[in-house]
């Protein structure tokens, strides 16, 4: 990954070229993920319907960065609990072969999580539901939002 504190990268700033490494030394309250599943040319635009699987609960980190100092510490905070989640959905044959337009014809739903109940809800315009976590995973994800679980 480009902030492993291993990999080199190359810049240009006014013309100067240099070579830099990038390290993440502590990890964000917030992790926000963008999955691009809409492509564009001169022709048409289609989506991109791949089911991402991600964890509801326990995202680990531990193990993708290597953290430095206090962020090291035995015990120090980790993981990750997903807290939203917006998708985006297709009736069945739209976007398929260039057809139509998938913005034009597709809906927006956002899970959101109730941490003081525990609760999933399920939001599509004006219509709340209550949803199961399993169900956030079958999902076409355009953003997922994580917290992380402080110690």
């Amino acid at each position: 990954t480009k902030y492993n504190g291993v990999k080199l990268s190359d810049t240009v700033r006014a013309g100067v070229q240099s070579r830099r490494r990038y390290v993440i030394t502590k990890l964000p309250k917030f992790l926000v993920f963008h999955f691009g599943r809409f492509t564009k040319n001169n022709f048409y635009s289609e989506k991109n319907p791949t089911i991402v699987h991600m964890p509801v609960k326990d995202l680990e980190l531990k193990d993708q960065f290597a953290l430095e100092g206090e962020a090291a510490a035995e015990g120090a905070a980790t993981k990750y609990d997903l807290l939203a989640n917006a998708c985006h959905d297709l009736p069945a044959g739209v976007g398929k072969e260039a057809q139509a337009d998938p913005l034009q014809h597709g809906t927006f739903r956002v899970h959101v999580h109730q941490k003081s109940s525990d609760q999933w809800y399920e939001i599509q315009d004006l219509h709340v539901s209550e949803t199961m976590p399993q169900l956030i995973g079958l999902s076409e994800s355009l953003l997922a939002i994580y917290q992380r679980r402080d110690a």
